[in-house]
């Protein structure tokens, strides 16, 4: 069976194109996730983290879990854009969905906003999976996207909103086997996972979901990405992905800090596939 991979390449370019805009607005109360902006994991998750009951008062939140924030610059050494990656949770005992257009807010040490920026990517799912069941987790990349130029900050909030959702059945009956992170040494050729993962559950998929996450030597986290997996290619789509087909290979580009090139990263998967409709 031919595997078809969408949505990594198309996640790195959306990240890489975001761009961002100067805000003067002031916070509304749906902005949420505050985290400091530094250069490793900033907030730990908590010893026995346990999904909790829903708000009353404030909207709905993710809890941002970890987070990792780097400054990309081109060849001639000039600033590209900085970036946040986060790993983001959902701590209540009921799934969610995230509504509208995802932006962050940028503020400086006094607590004004200087950048609202839409270069929000979420991997949150595909194919309709578009969900966050109670206490899982999934990464988020931040893009301020500016050129040369570069903006002071020191918190930042993701900024949308969520909903409550009834969710759609999935199956997480999977081998994986990971052969490591890899670094590129060719020009437009992406850093990527490797690896391989076998369904091992007895409904027919109509597509799986990858949701990647990297660290260092020292177990923090530095980098998130995504990837699809559809069956053969049918007239007027994708054929379902049956139990008890052969192995699938994963290699799977991740956008990651070019300061971190030459050290030894390692990746973590969870793996979703999406029950076909009987």
């Amino acid at each position: 069976m031919r595997v078809h991979y969408f949505v990594g390449i198309l996640s790195l370019l959306l990240v890489m194109s975001a761009c961002s805009t100067p805000d003067t607005l002031e916070p509304t109360p749906t902005q949420v996730l505050e985290a400091t902006a530094t250069s490793a994991a900033t907030l730990e998750p908590s010893a026995t983290p346990e999904p909790t009951q829903m708000p009353t008062t404030a909207s709905l939140q993710l809890e941002v879990v970890e987070s990792y924030q780097w400054q990309s610059y081109y060849q001639d050494g000039t600033p590209f854009a900085q970036f946040i990656a986060a790993v983001v949770r959902n701590p209540y005992n009921f799934t969610v969905d995230i509504t509208g257009l995802p932006t962050a807010l940028l503020f400086n040490i006094a607590g004004e906003s200087v950048l609202r920026t839409e270069g929000v990517t979420a991997y949150d799912g595909d194919l309709g999976l578009e969900q966050i069941l109670p206490g899982e987790s999934i990464g988020i990349v931040v893009c301020a996207c500016l050129g040369s130029t570069t903006v002071e900050f020191e918190t930042w909030k993701l900024d949308f909103d969520l909903k409550e959702i009834t969710p759609i059945p999935v199956s997480t009956e999977f081998d994986v086997t990971l052969e490591g992170f890899e670094f590129s040494d060719q020009e437009g050729i992406a850093d990527a996972i490797h690896g391989t993962l076998r369904y091992t559950g007895d409904q027919p998929l109509r597509g799986i979901f990858v949701r990647i996450f990297l660290r260092d030597a020292d177990g923090k986290f530095v980098a998130v990405g995504g990837l699809t997996l559809l069956g053969d290619r049918i007239q007027g789509g994708y054929a379902n992905i049956q139990p008890g087909v052969a192995t699938f290979d994963i290699s799977q580009g991740v956008f990651v800090d070019d300061a971190l090139k030459g050290e030894n990263l390692f990746p973590e998967v969870t793996v979703i596939g999406i029950i076909a409709e009987q």
